[in-house]
């Protein structure tokens, strides 16, 4: 194994990665104008779906007595929504710690054959446990305003779309946290 690199734990070589980029350089400019285009179209895409729900997070917790701008910190964002809907304050330990669970439970190895490799991966099932978790953590937001089970369907699927219609809809008012615990959160600083 002299030009190769190889981990028996984790089972990939150097040859791997040389293919990738030998592949890479064997395309013309024009497929690697296309390729990087699309993969650009993609980001802005994901960007905008980012903004998107930020802004609705942002008007949606306004709506709910909270500060906006929680919609922007990681984590806290996640510990208000769990304020809104009247959960306990483990649903937020469970709900952030989760995804970091999967990323420890999670890996992948090259089973490489000459010809072709292949990246065995282990580990996701654990993001099937976090959507239903969202779920129904946002089955109990959509209950704090009034709204049904279908719009939390949305709410868990769609996001951005239905952060946007809680956040700027005059209609939906905040009723209170749907939850079935009476928590005594830290009051949120009043301005004065």
């Amino acid at each position: 194994m002299s030009g190769d690199w190889y981990s028996s734990s984790v089972g990939y070589n150097y040859n791997y990665w040389t293919k990738i980029s030998d592949d890479w350089h064997s395309m013309s400019s024009t497929e690697q104008g296309l390729l990087v285009g699309i993969l650009a179209i993609v980001l802005l895409i994901a960007l905008t779906f980012l903004v998107l729900q930020i802004v609705g997070m942002w008007k949606t917790f306004q709506k709910a007595k909270q500060p906006g701008w929680a919609a922007i910190v990681p984590f806290y964002n996640t510990f208000t929504t769990v304020k809104i809907a009247g959960l306990e304050l483990w649903w937020f330990v469970l709900i952030a710690l989760l995804p970091m669970l999967n990323n420890v439970t999670a890996y992948g190895h090259i089973v490489d054959d000459s010809e072709t490799a292949v990246i065995v991966y282990s580990g996701g099932s654990l993001w099937f446990g976090l959507l239903v978790l969202y779920g129904f953590l946002n089955y109990k937001i959509a209950k704090s305003f009034g709204k049904s089970t279908a719009f939390a369907v949305g709410l868990t699927l769609l996001s951005p779309i239905f952060w946007m219609i809680l956040g700027f809809s005059r209609d939906i008012k905040y009723k209170g946290p749907a939850g079935p615990y009476k928590i005594k959160y830290p009051e949120t600083p009043k301005k004065d």
